[in-house]
Parts: structure tokens; sequence; C-alpha cells
């Protein structure tokens, strides 16, 4: 899987600064993307309760999401914070 992000009207070179910045979250909590994006999707499943461990990882998908739209859109405020996506590699 590959994290991808999703800006509408956003250049390259703005995507990938908000790629750098949802990786640095990512990084700075040692988690994976993948989990991170899991335990969201499960969170808006609402069928299942998260652990203690998921409800942190799904708050860090949340972050990670503000800190790209940020990073994208700046100086300006982002219309939307939900741009990032995984990606199958295949």
């Amino acid at each position: 899987m590959r994290l991808v992000m999703t800006m509408e009207g956003a250049s390259q070179e703005a995507k990938q600064r908000g790629l750098a910045a949802a990786q640095a979250v990512f990084s700075a909590a040692d988690a994976d993307p993948f989990a991170a994006a899991s335990a969201r999707f499960k969170l808006e499943g609402e069928q299942e309760e998260l652990t203690p461990a998921e409800d942190r990882l799904a708050a860090l998908w949340e972050q990670a999401n503000v800190a790209a739209a940020k990073a994208c859109c700046a100086p300006a405020e982002p219309d939307s914070v939900w741009c990032l996506e995984l990606h199958d590699l295949a």
C-alpha cells in the first residue's frame, strides 16, 4: 500500500509537500499509515468498538490528513482536510 494525496487543483509539488507532512506525523508517532487508516475506517463503520490503540491510530489518521491539507494549501486554508488515501501497489 502507498499513501496518496488527492486535492483538487493542487500542483504535484504541493501534493508532495502534503504527503511529506503526513508522513512526518506517522513517523513522529512511529505508526504505520495502513494501521491508522484501518482504525479510522473501523471507526467510520461504527460496527465494532475501537481498542484504545485503534482510537489513537484513528486520531493520528485525522492529524495526518490535517497536516497534509495545510501543507498542500499553505498559506490558504484547505476546503477539506480529508485528502489522504491508501492505494494498492498492484
